[in-house]
C-alpha cells in the first residue's frame, strides 16, 4: 500500500441523508492502492451542526453536505391547535407551527396566535347561562309543592 493511513470517511443514513458518525475506510484486498468507501459514505468534511439544522447529503444533491432545517418533533396545526407528530426535514408547511396554541379560543392571525374575544364571550355567556339554568331548575324542584 502506498498510504497506510486509512482515510477518514463522513457515513450518511441511507434514507434521510443525515451524518451519522465518521469511520475509517477498509484497505482494497484486490488493489492495495486502493481504500474501500462504501455507499452512503464521504470523504468531503461536513460542515458543523446548528441547533435546529441537520447535516445532510442526499444523493440529489450532488453529492455535497448541507444544513438542512429540522424541525422534527411535535407541530400543532394552525386551523385548530392540534398537537401532530411532525417527521420530515425541511421547513413545516404553511398549515403547521412549532408555537404552542395557548387555549381553546385562540385562532392564528397575522402569523401568532391570537384570543378570539368574541367566541371566549360566547363561550363564557354558554355556560352561565347553563349554569342559571341548572340552578334555577334546583330551585323549581325544591320549591314545588
Amino acid at each position: 500500500m502506498t498510504d497506510s493511513n486509512p482515510p477518514r470517511i463522513y457515513l450518511a443514513h441511507p434514507v434521510t441523508g443525515e451524518y451519522i458518525g465518521e469511520a475509517f475506510a477498509d484497505p482494497n484486498p484486490l488493489d492495495p492502492d486502493n481504500w474501500l468507501i462504501p455507499a452512503r459514505a464521504f470523504v468531503d468534511v461536513p460542515p458543523p451542526s446548528k441547533v435546529g439544522f441537520a447535516v445532510i447529503n442526499t444523493p440529489d444533491s450532488d453529492q455535497t453536505w448541507s444544513l438542512v432545517q429540522d424541525r422534527r418533533g411535535i407541530v400543532y396545526s394552525k386551523v385548530d391547535g392540534k398537537a401532530r407528530q411532525w417527521q420530515e426535514l425541511g421547513p413545516l408547511p404553511d398549515d403547521l407551527t412549532a408555537e404552542v396554541c395557548p387555549g381553546p379560543f385562540y385562532v392564528w392571525q397575522e402569523d401568532r396566535w391570537q384570543l378570539d374575544k368574541e367566541a371566549e364571550a360566547k363561550a363564557l355567556s354558554s355556560q352561565a347561562l347553563a349554569e342559571r339554568d341548572r340552578l334555577l331548575a334546583a330551585a323549581t324542584t325544591r320549591m314545588a309543592p
